[in-house]
């Protein structure tokens, strides 16, 4: 939660205030593609489930200042909002750098 909280807070003083909703769908976004890995991995209960935790929770280490640092690096100028392929890639990597702390979060859990 402390992490969203985070990420909202930052996205409402980058851009305009309704985007600091779109981190909530993503940090969805992130769980959900986390449950999808669980399920199409078929993770059991293994003996290797410790080392399965520390390598998610390192994941989750790394991805967080990341995610915090892509946002504020790879910023939206919305008087260029139509140059379609720029801006594609800038809110796909914003996305998907975002949603990394989430997914890896989640894909942790025994």
């Amino acid at each position: 939660m402390l992490v969203e909280v985070l990420l909202t807070r930052v996205f409402s003083v980058l851009y305009f205030g309704q985007f600091a909703f779109l981190i909530i769908s993503l940090a969805l976004f992130g769980y959900g593609l986390s449950g999808v890995y669980l399920a199409v991995r078929q993770v059991t209960k293994q003996a290797n489930q410790a080392a399965r935790l520390a390598r998610f929770l390192l994941f989750f280490t790394i991805s967080l200042p990341l995610a915090y640092e892509a946002t504020l690096v790879l910023s939206i100028d919305f008087l260029r909002l139509f140059t379609p392929s720029a801006i594609f890639f800038i809110w796909s990597s914003i996305s998907l750098s975002c949603s990394c702390p989430f997914f890896s979060a989640v894909s942790s859990w025994p």
